[in-house]
């Protein structure tokens, strides 16, 4: 009986430490597939590595466990355990208020669109940005009256700001020059905010000059925030801290691939905000 408890020990930590070295080669596969789409500069990119090298050290010392070489001291396991199951359900909260701004609303009576900018590589678009601009080309169909801004400025590696390049893809597609107003010094999400909101503020002025119909406020109007699905929840939540009372998530797809990197890293912006 002895000898039969001793064997399912055995292979049960025979089991963890091996899921252990699982998440050690998905990890580190996964670093290796975010780096050749996006580069290696952005720093929490190297976060995959840090959790593969981390999940890969966690296996050798429970393998080392298993064959009896090394003694947990069981205060220090239970301790261990706690941390690392308070840490999860923190992230897992994080994760469930960055899939709660994946939503559209497409039925309010909008009066302006604020596109966010995103990486763009020289002159061309990247494959959030082109996600997020199909959407407005999409909303600007639905919603003929409403205009559109585009907020993005000229970041490392770009030839031309982000809302130039989105101002350019949104002519080629058909979105009538006059609905698009362009917004091209924000460097952050709370920035896109700010001076879209600024934007707005002078081309409503200008427009109100001599015409007997006024334009509403962006900050009571129905304001779609167009971004990738993953930025929703706080882009939104930005936009209404800074005064857009009825800002609406109009959610853009992402590249299934990189909705994990998105996602972990929305995690953090989150807990920056708050």
């Amino acid at each position: 009986m002895r000898n039969g408890k001793n064997v399912e020990k055995k292979t049960g930590g025979n089991l963890l430490f091996l899921i252990w070295l699982i998440l050690a080669a998905v990890f580190g596969l996964y670093f290796i597939e975010v780096v050749g789409l996006i580069g290696y500069r952005n720093l929490l990119v190297w976060l995959w590595a840090v959790m593969s090298a981390g999940s890969f050290v966690l296996f050798i010392i429970g393998f080392a466990k298993w064959k009896g070489w090394i003694s947990i001291p069981r205060p220090l396991n239970i301790a261990f355990w706690i941390v690392f199951g308070v840490g999860i359900a923190i992230l897992l909260f994080l994760e469930c208020l960055v899939l709660s701004g994946n939503k559209r609303n497409d039925s309010a009576d909008y009066k302006y669109a604020i596109v966010l900018g995103c990486k763009v590589r020289g002159n061309y678009i990247t494959k959030p940005l082109k996600s997020r601009l199909d959407t407005a080309v999409e909303f600007s169909k639905n919603h003929p009256k409403a205009m559109i801004i585009v907020s993005g400025g000229k970041g490392p590696g770009e030839d031309i700001s982000e809302a130039k390049a989105m101002y350019d893809y949104l002519i080629e597609c058909g979105v009538a020059e006059e609905r698009i107003i362009m917004e091209d010094k924000s460097t952050d999400t709370e920035e896109n905010i700010i001076y879209s909101m600024e934007k707005v503020d002078e081309y409503i002025a200008l427009k109100n000059q001599g015409s007997e119909e006024e334009l509403e406020d962006i900050r009571t109007a129905e304001t779609a925030i167009i971004t990738n699905n993953f930025h929703e929840f706080r882009a939104t939540r930005i936009a209404k801290n800074k005064g857009i009372k009825n800002a609406e998530s109009f959610a853009a797809d992402t590249y299934k691939v990189m909705l994990p990197h998105y996602m972990l890293r929305e995690a953090f912006g989150i807990v920056h905000e708050f």
